[in-house]
């Protein structure tokens, strides 16, 4: 029986991409090794039970408050910790550390790199430290590596790489970039897997859900689904001068949906994956609440609310005929559950994620498309869901096969600490 700290996906983030990595990880894991004693590092000065969704009962894990921080007034601070698991002062927070066999970490997904900032690498990587001082071993699990524009911060990674049992990349791409850092080819120790959150369980959810959603959703003209991602609609000219875009995503937005009106039968639902407060530029739900202040009252337009878990927004997805999104987790939602899916990104890692599917033509770039172009391509895309959905039956059973050896794996190893 072994003792393991879950790290970088923190519960109760609002973040349901975020939220779906850990519960996508420990909810295959727990069927493997039912007996190990699982932490899931939280960030609210606690340690206390926490239960996580899954498709029928929910998954019970301890949470375990160790916060990247020099505050040595906090117990739970990773400064104390440092401190108080050498000199065993008795500190709660120390005694979980010290007993930890083994920690696996997957930094958010995709903060493995400063182009957030080297605080959000800091803090993402502060157990690394406390693993690397106190000699206990560590696991990164499939992520995104880089990339990295500061010769400092790619060292550190090289060293967190390197020093790992074991580190996994969740892409081709991302793959090479582990290869770069890890300065060799080691095929036990470097791995190329898929994305965890195709694991992620599905629960249904139609309790929670409006009544007029789930009236459209059983109509026979069908619902097509939509995520917006609050960050850049709702500051359309930073996105545009920060990731340098030819779109005005907000106008496609805007006209896209303008064009499912007017040219479709379909009933257009507008699903929110980040649930930040909506006075946050980060809402996605802010942002839907735009698009009908903008465009009107229509019975057409409906809106789900921020009230789902990571678990029941994967089923809400899987009951439209077609699905758009831009966060990258909501779209895995969709292809999971081969429901017909494209995506408006401007990440790499979407494509990624997409190439992996047979889907890298379902990608649709606004720093290389202009607003007109993507909005042609979103309408073909909705026209050939038939033949996406084909390509989708035909693929996702190999990359869910992928995504349950890497679990079986990364159990062997920790069965072997």
């Amino acid at each position: 029986m072994a003792n393991i700290l879950v790290c970088g996906a923190f519960p109760g983030t609002r973040n349901l991409g975020v939220n779906a990595l850990g519960t996508a990880f420990i909810s295959a894991y727990r069927e493997l090794r039912p007996d190990d004693n699982i932490y899931l590092q939280t960030l609210d000065g606690k340690i206390c039970p926490i239960e996580l969704p899954g498709e029928d009962v929910p998954i019970e894990v301890i949470g375990v408050s160790i916060r990247p921080s020099k505050n040595f007034f906090r117990r739970d601070t990773t400064i104390r910790v440092r401190l108080e698991s050498g000199f065993r002062l008795g500190n709660k927070f120390s005694e979980i550390f010290r007993k930890i066999d083994i920690v696996v970490d997957v930094a958010g997904g995709d903060s493995f790199t400063d182009l957030y900032g080297t605080g959000r690498f800091d803090m993402v990587n502060a157990v690394k430290d406390l693993c690397l001082k106190y000699g206990k071993k560590y696991i990164c699990l499939p992520q995104t590596y880089g990339p990295f524009t500061s010769e400092e911060v790619e060292l550190r990674a090289k060293r967190y790489v390197q020093e790992s049992l074991c580190s996994w990349a969740r892409d081709d791409q991302s793959y090479k970039v582990l290869l770069d850092l890890a300065g060799e080819k080691d095929d036990l120790k470097y791995r190329n897997g898929v994305d965890m959150a195709f694991l992620l369980p599905v629960k249904n959810a139609e309790e929670k859900v409006d009544t007029t959603i789930v009236n459209a959703l059983q109509d026979k003209a069908g619902v097509i689904g939509i995520n917006i991602s609050g960050l850049i609609y709702n500051s359309p000219e930073d996105a545009k001068n920060r990731y340098k875009f030819l779109c005005d995503y907000q106008s496609l937005i805007l006209d896209f949906v303008k064009r499912v009106l007017d040219e479709t039968s379909f009933t257009v639902l507008l699903v929110p994956h980040v649930l930040a407060d909506p006075s946050s530029v980060e809402s996605d739900f802010a942002a839907c609440q735009d698009v009908i202040s903008k465009l009107g009252s229509n019975k057409r337009i409906l809106v789900q609310s921020p009230c789902l878990d990571e678990c029941e927004s994967k089923w809400l997805i899987s009951q439209c005929k077609w699905f758009m999104g831009t966060r990258m987790h909501a779209t895995i939602a969709g292809l999971s559950t081969c429901t017909p899916t494209c995506t408006v990104s401007y990440s790499d890692k979407a494509y990624g994620v997409f190439d992996s599917c047979g889907l890298a033509d379902q990608v649709f770039d606004p720093r290389v498309n202009t607003s007109d172009n993507i909005l042609s391509l979103l309408m073909d895309s909705l026209s050939s869901r038939d033949s996406v959905s084909g390509m989708l039956s035909k693929n996702i059973p190999q990359v869910v096969l992928r995504a349950r050896t890497q679990i079986l794996d990364i159990a062997a190893i920790i069965e072997k600490v």
